[in-house]
């Protein structure tokens, strides 16, 4: 339930930004007008549309022989690298 203080904000301010398609939707219930709501596509998204490349597999077989987990991270401390660490141990 979306409370009486947050459905006026939401009819005060020029925009609101979102990048859930499950919030905007919940914007649009309680009549805040389209024109004032825009969706943004999250970072991770455009992985959706990399292909599979075979390459690395057919080069280094053995790295393929035993379960592995993988992560992309950057340099910056990952919050969840503790967790997949964590949850790898015991599922090999």
């Amino acid at each position: 339930m979306v409370s009486q203080a947050t459905i006026s904000l939401c009819m005060a301010i020029s925009s609101i930004i979102f990048n859930c398609f499950r919030i905007f939707q919940s914007m649009v219930d309680i009549y805040v007008n389209l024109d004032k709501i825009v969706v943004i596509g999250n970072a991770w998204e455009h992985f959706n549309k990399i292909k599979d490349d075979e390459t690395l597999k057919s080069c280094k077989l053995e790295l393929f022989m035993k379960p592995y987990f993988f992560s992309l991270g950057g340099l910056i401390p990952n919050k969840n690298i503790q967790w997949i660490l964590k949850v790898s141990q015991h599922h090999l």
